[in-house]
C-alpha cells in the first residue's frame, strides 16, 4: 500500500500513529498546525516548561479548549489519550515514558534537553524525530546506533534543510547518479556584525547570521550522506542558480573546488543590505551531479535546473523547505516504513567546533551558540579530534579555565566540564566508540 493508503487504513481501523512533542516553539507548533489534518495521525501530547505554549499550540491547530487535558502522571497521559484528548504537560518524561505514544518529536531547541529526550525516547523504544539539529551533529552517530539496537528509528526532520538535502542525495544515488556537491541557500554575515545587530536581535537569528546554524546543518548533512567539506571549508559564494554548476567544479576544469564529494552553502543575504544575490536559492536546497556518459548527458540536460557549459555537471534544485509541514513526513515514514529521512552514519565526516567571537577572560561562563561569546565553524572530523576541539553545542554553561583571544578555537582543556550533563556524557561515549571504526 502507498503511504496515503496506509494512513487511511490506520484511521479506519482506529489505530492512528500517536505522536508526542517535547517543545512547543515555532517548529513544533508548525508541525501541529499541519499534523491535525493528516488522516491516521493523532497529535496526542505536548510537553513544554511553559504550559501555555503547549495549550496555545493545540488551540492554534484547531483543538477545542474542552478537549485539552493537563497531565501530571503517566496514568493520566495514557487515560487521556485513550479518550482522544489533547494532553499538555510540563514533564518531558511523560511524553516518552507512557504506553501510548509511538513517535516522539524532539523540538525543544535546547541541546542538553534534546539529548535527554532523544536518549529517553530510544530507551523506551519510541521512534524519534530530531529537530534540534545541533544535537544530531554532536552526538547523533551514537544515538542512531542506540536506536538501531532498540529496533526504533532515529531520524532528522524532513522539511529542515539537512533532511531535504539528505533525501535529494539518497534519491539521486538510488538512480545511479553521481552526487559531487550538495548544498543550500542561507544568510551569512560573518564580517558584518553591525548589520547583524541592526537586523537580527534574537539569539537564534544571530546563530543564522554568523554562520553557526549553517555550519551545524552542513555538518549534519555530511554525517548523514558521507559527503565532506572542501579542503578549506565552505566557501559561501554569493552566486546565482545558473552559476552553481560552473562554480562548484574542480579548479582544473575552471571551477573553484579542490575536491568533489562536498557540501557548501550559497549566500543569500538580502540585496538591500549587502550586495546582490539570487533570492531563488534563499530557502532552497540543491545537488550537483556529474555525468560522464555523453548520451546520458544530452538526454538529462533538458531537465536540469541548470547545467555547466560543457554539460558534465547538472543542478537538481528544490526551491523550498516547508519545515513544519514536511517534518510530519518523517513521523509517518518512521512509523509506517521504519525509514529515516536522514541519520548519521557510523563513520563521522565533520564536526562543528567553537571559536571565540571576542576576547574571553578566564573564569567567564560561555553562553553557547547564538551568543556574543562563540560561533561554530565546520571542520573535518579528523582535524577536530586531533586538536581536541570542543563541539560548539557543548560550549554552553561551561567555565573557561584560561583566557582565549578572539578567533581562537576552544579546546576541551580550556573549559571546566559541567556536572551531570547528558550531552557531555554521550559525546565522551561516542568519541570512545568511534575509535573502533
Amino acid at each position: 500500500m502507498s503511504l496515503e493508503e496506509q494512513l487511511y487504513s490506520r484511521r479506519d481501523t482506529h489505530q492512528p500513529i500517536i505522536v508526542g512533542w517535547v517543545g512547543a516553539g515555532e517548529f513544533g507548533t508548525g508541525m501541529q498546525l499541519c499534523a491535525h489534518d493528516i488522516p491516521g495521525l493523532y497529535p496526542a501530547v505536548i510537553a513544554d516548561l511553559h504550559l501555555e505554549n503547549a495549550i496555545n499550540s493545540f488551540l492554534a491547530a484547531g483543538r477545542a479548549s474542552e478537549d485539552i487535558v493537563i497531565a501530571e502522571t503517566l496514568v493520566e497521559v495514557d487515560e487521556a489519550i485513550a479518550d482522544g484528548k489533547a494532553v499538555v504537560t510540563c514533564s518531558k518524561e511523560l511524553v516518552f515514558e507512557n504506553n501510548s505514544v509511538e513517535v516522539v518529536v524532539e523540538s525543544s531547541g535546547v541541546a542538553e534537553v534534546a539529548a535527554q529526550v532523544i536518549e529517553g525516547a530510544i530507551a523506551n523504544r519510541k521512534h524519534i524525530v530530531v529537530v534540534s539539529i545541533e544535537v544530531d551533529c554532536t552526538v547523533g552517530t551514537l544515538l542512531r546506533q542506540k536506536a538501531d539496537q532498540q529496533g526504533v528509528v532515529y531520524t532528522i526532520a524532513d522539511g529542515d534543510q539537512p533532511g531535504n538535502i539528505a533525501e535529494l542525495v539518497a534519491w539521486a544515488r538510488a538512480l545511479g547518479l553521481e552526487v559531487v556537491v550538495a548544498g543550500k541557500g542561507t544568510h551569512y554575515w560573518p564580517n558584518h556584525e553591525e548589520q547583524i545587530e541592526r537586523a537580527y536581535r534574537g539569539r537564534q537569528d544571530r546563530e543564522f547570521a554568523d554562520g553557526t546554524k549553517s555550519a551545524v546543518e552542513l555538518c549534519s548533512t555530511c554525517n548523514c550522506t558521507g559527503l565532506t567539506i572542501d579542503t578549506h571549508g565552505p566557501q559561501w559564494p554569493a552566486i546565482t542558480l545558473e552559476d552553481l554548476p560552473n562554480f562548484f567544479r574542480p579548479r582544473a576544469e575552471g571551477g573553484q573546488l579542490d575536491t568533489l564529494g562536498i557540501v557548501d552553502a550559497v549566500d543569500c543575504v538580502p540585496a538591500n543590505l549587502i550586495g546582490t544575490t539570487d533570492s531563488r536559492l534563499d530557502k532552497g536546497t540543491f545537488i550537483i551531479v556529474r555525468l560522464e556518459n555523453e548520451a546520458k548527458r544530452k538526454y538529462l540536460a533538458h531537465y536540469f535546473s541548470a547545467a555547466s557549459e560543457d554539460g558534465r555537471y547538472g543542478v537538481i534544485y528544490r526551491p523550498h523547505h516547508l519545515c513544519g509541514a514536511d517534518a510530519n513526513m518523517s513521523v509517518i515514514k518512521a512509523a509506517l516504513c521504519g525509514e529515516a529521512t536522514g541519520a548519521p552514519r557510523d563513520v563521522r565526516m565533520c564536526e562543528v567546533v567553537a571559536i571565540a567571537k571576542r576576547d574571553l577572560d578566564a573564569g567567564e561562563t560561555l553562553h553557547g551558540m547564538g551568543s556574543m561569546d562563540i560561533r561554530g565553524i565546520i571542520i573535518r572530523h579528523e582535524e577536530a579530534m586531533s586538536k581536541n576541539l570542543l563541539p560548539a553545542a557543548m560550549a554552553e554553561d561551561v567555565e573557561l579555565l584560561v583566557a582565549v583571544r578572539e578567533g581562537t578555537p576552544i579546546t576541551y582543556a580550556m573549559v571546566r566540564p559541567p556536572q551531570n550533563s547528558t550531552l557531555w556524557r554521550l559525546r565522551i561515549e561516542q568519541d570512545r566508540e568511534s575509535l573502533s571504526y
